[in-house]
């Protein structure tokens, strides 16, 4: 998804001439993950897989948005 944030950033910058149709928080997403691993223990293993549930449904929104503005672009921009 980072990978395409920095193409669509971009596209719509560059290309479009418009602004991102979205704001995603990557650095908040990145660091909720992050804190994860250190729950991979007994102890907090419970927890651990209530964290990875909301960040695997915080990484399915922060899909559909990326999608949404995808369709966004036209194939005749790609092509430039």
């Amino acid at each position: 998804m980072w990978t395409y944030h920095q193409f669509a950033s971009g596209t719509f910058r560059n290309l479009l001439d418009v602004a991102l149709p979205y704001d995603v928080d990557f650095p908040a997403v990145y660091e909720g993950i992050k804190a994860i691993a250190g729950m991979l223990n007994e102890i907090q293993a419970t927890r651990a897989v209530s964290e990875l549930e909301r960040a695997e449904h915080s990484l399915g929104k922060l899909t559909k948005t990326l999608l949404a503005a995808d369709d966004r672009i036209s194939p005749s921009h790609l092509r430039r």
